[in-house]
């Protein structure tokens, strides 16, 4: 088992834009990207250029997205030395995750695509923690996505090394994920391994 912190899903979701497949979304590594993530306590945003992150800021916030998202955006193209116009597209985490955070992500993200006239694209919240486990630290094991949903529960999705979904999303209490991953993926398949990412 380990666990990654939720700070650095911003730089996760450019890299993982390497594997999305999406019609709409002519990635290559030579892009420049702008990613942000709100949907969690912490606010994040990250540059990533030619295959590296060239500005990166993440604060554990809890609330205050909204005020803060914009600065620390400023902040990051500043370190970068870009500006929006230079911009090849957007990325954004779109939950699950605080309904508050998800909104403000996705319209700041969707603002900034519309006025520069570049793609946007959006990955869950899971599937950029997922992403933040090396293939080759996972093999054959399944990587199991989890992050707080409040009121006693977690939202929890398992994927496998290369970043495939295995079942659904869902909210349930902690106790309760055991007997779910058992009953969805099968004895057999749990005893590969787990490793578990989230907070």
């Amino acid at each position: 088992h380990r666990r990654r912190s939720l700070a650095r899903l911003a730089p996760v979701v450019l890299q993982e834009l390497s594997n999305c497949h999406d019609a709409n979304w002519r990635y290559d590594t030579n892009m420049k990207v702008l990613a942000i993530d709100t949907t969690t306590a912490a606010c994040s945003a990250a540059v990533y250029e030619d295959g590296d992150v060239t500005g990166y800021r993440s604060e554990i916030i809890g609330r205050g997205h909204a005020e803060l998202l914009m600065p620390m955006i400023e902040t990051v193209m500043a370190e970068a030395g870009t500006g929006f116009d230079t911009m090849d597209g957007f990325a954004v985490t779109r939950g699950p995750g605080s309904f508050t955070g998800v909104r403000v992500g996705l319209a700041t993200a969707r603002g900034l695509a519309l006025a520069s006239a570049r793609p946007l694209f959006g990955m869950t919240t899971l599937a950029a923690l997922a992403a933040s486990v090396p293939p080759r630290e996972v093999g054959d094991q399944i990587v199991v996505a989890a992050i707080d949903a409040r009121r006693d529960q977690v939202y929890v999705e398992p994927f496998t090394s290369q970043g495939r979904s295995l079942l659904p999303a869902v909210a349930l209490s902690a106790n309760a994920v055991p007997a779910w991953l058992a009953s969805g993926l099968g004895s057999g398949r749990l005893e590969q391994g787990l490793v578990l990412v989230g907070t």
